[in-house]
């Protein structure tokens, strides 16, 4: 006898055997208890989660032999359940909508619906794939829907059910599957398993059920290639066999990305890369991860919740200890927003490799809570210090980044007034209202006038007499606008001011001075990197 798949030879033959579609089978049962049968039923889902096979357990309990009428479960001993079971059946015909496509054959169909049962109740038509008909065909279609004959009944099945007329959706009984669980698929492996007393370890179980993605019939199906293959027990070689990638590996790359390990992350990911070209099923797995992670820290119990092997559960309950739920969360977003990214881009393991790069070298997150906090930190102390020095005028714009009323400048320091009054002071409070750009850098470098008719001596340091001698025009203006026609300013080297009246340095020297500094350098707990002038 030839071998017999197992995806074939485990099809559940009653509806208490369906996995993971009791919204369909309960209220199918249902039906047939009470004797409500509809005469066309339309089931959607995506591939491998029971459709057909539902369709055969519903037509094999229409016309079971061992009741005078429509039984809740087949008693798959009957003749005409095995007929139905081995697709021989005179009364059930199964159609593939991707052959029969043509009105001509929806034409061809409707010549036999006068046709009585052969054997059983009801003549059934299971159709698959029926989004594959023409619109002819459909509209060919639409006349038996409305008036069938009694003994017919129709059982249409689909992935695409967005591609069915509405008229053909409004004449039917619509059920739609949904993905099977991966937890529920895992367990049928299990069973499948054992019945056929085979030794797979539980890692190889949970990868191949990972592997079907809610379908199945795809997860047996991997599951006989990696039996065929004699790696029930390896799990790094049934992972190479089917082109999935190893968990522990994928755990160990997050482990690397959670520490900011750029490096070992990369190590991994090349690793990874060997056993496994589908950079959909990477990001699909990476996410999964990343979802458990949040899960792990939000809950008492993440073995209530998060899906794998227990030795899975305990390692994330164990990469969650030291981290943020703020930064899981982080992590989350940063995959999910570049799935499109990578996808979508010329050569998508490129873009895959730099994603890791990215996640390994992200910032350090900051609840937005704490940084609110921070912000009113600030705010409590620029409102009650008081500022070391003069405090440089700030703009309206820059005033309103904290609602606290900031300190006012002091008085300008008067100048020494060496035979020259309050010269240089009143030059001072004029280049203040009129140029404050030049009044910032020259408001903390000492003054001096020899006499009252000499000229006014401004002391700068070194690096700075470039930057005064470019705006000489504009003291000498204002030295005219206070002192009078012929007014001049002389700018010299701070080493040659006099010894009794050495020049106070500014903040810009050495802000780390400043009390205002200090307190945000503690505040943020900061260092000093560079030093920028404002622009004006």
């Amino acid at each position: 006898m030839s071998y017999l798949v197992l995806a074939r030879k485990y099809r559940p033959p009653t509806f208490k055997e369906v996995v993971g579609q009791e919204h369909v089978t309960v209220p199918l049962k249902n039906a047939l208890k009470s004797g409500k049968i509809a005469h066309a039923y339309l089931f959607t889902g995506t591939r491998g989660v029971g459709k057909t096979t539902v369709a055969r357990i519903l037509a094999k309990a229409l016309n079971c032999e061992s009741s005078d009428k429509p039984v809740v479960e087949p008693c798959n001993k009957c003749t005409s359940c095995v007929q139905i079971a081995q697709g021989s059946s005179m009364d059930v015909l199964e159609i593939d909508g991707a052959s029969y496509t043509s009105v001509d054959n929806i034409r061809e169909i409707r010549d036999t619906l006068t046709y009585r049962p052969a054997r059983g109740r009801y003549r059934i038509y299971i159709i698959d794939e029926v989004h594959m008909l023409s619109t002819a065909a459909f509209n060919a279609l639409l006349k038996m829907l409305e008036e069938p004959p009694p003994h017919v009944i129709f059982i249409f099945a689909t992935t695409e059910p967005h591609r069915i007329p509405k008229t053909v959706l409004s004449r039917v009984q619509r059920y739609d599957f949904k993905t099977i669980p991966i937890e529920l698929i895992a367990d049928a492996l299990k069973k499948i398993v054992k019945k056929e007393k085979l030794d797979a370890s539980e890692d190889v179980i949970w990868l191949v059920a990972r592997k079907g993605q809610g379908s199945l019939r795809d997860a047996i199906s991997y599951m006989d290639q990696v039996v065929a293959a004699g790696h029930t027990k390896d799990l790094k070689k049934a992972a190479l066999i089917l082109g999935a990638f190893d968990r522990n590996d994928l755990l160990d790359m997050v482990e690397a990305v959670i520490r900011r390990d750029a490096r070992a992350a990369l190590d991994v990911f090349y690793r990874l890369r060997t056993q496994s070209y589908d950079v959909r099923q990477f990001l699909w797995e990476l996410l999964d991860i990343f979802r458990n992670l949040v899960v792990a820290k939000l809950t008492e119990r993440p073995e209530d919740h998060v899906i794998g092997t227990k030795e899975e559960v305990e390692r994330i309950r164990s990469l969650v200890k030291g981290c943020s739920i703020e930064e899981l969360k982080e992590l989350y977003r940063q995959a999910n927003t570049s799935t499109s990214e990578v996808l979508y881009s010329l050569d998508p393991l490129l873009s895959l490799e730099m994603l890791v790069v990215r996640l390994a070298s992200r910032q350090p997150a900051v609840a937005l809570e704490e940084l609110f906090e921070r912000l009113n930190r600030i705010r409590e102390k620029l409102s009650s210090a008081q500022p070391a020095g003069p405090m440089l005028p700030v703009s309206g714009t820059e005033r309103s980044l904290f609602d606290a009323p900031q300190p006012e400048a002091e008085p300008a320091p008067k100048a020494s007034t060496k035979g020259g009054g309050d010269v240089c002071g009143e030059l001072l409070r004029h280049l203040k209202a009129v140029h404050p750009d030049v009044y910032s850098f020259v408001e903390n470098l000492k003054w001096d006038r020899a006499g009252d008719r000499g000229p006014l001596v401004v002391y700068a340091p070194k690096e700075m007499l470039g930057l005064l001698r470019r705006s000489a025009d504009v003291l000498n203006r204002a030295a005219e606008k206070v002192a009078g026609a012929g007014a001049r300013v002389e700018i010299r080297e701070e080493a040659e001011a006099p010894a009794q009246a050495q020049p106070k340095r500014s903040r810009e020297g050495r802000p780390e001075k400043d009390q205002l500094v200090r307190q945000a350098l503690d505040i943020f707990d900061a260092d000093i990197v560079d030093i920028k002038r404002r622009k004006r």
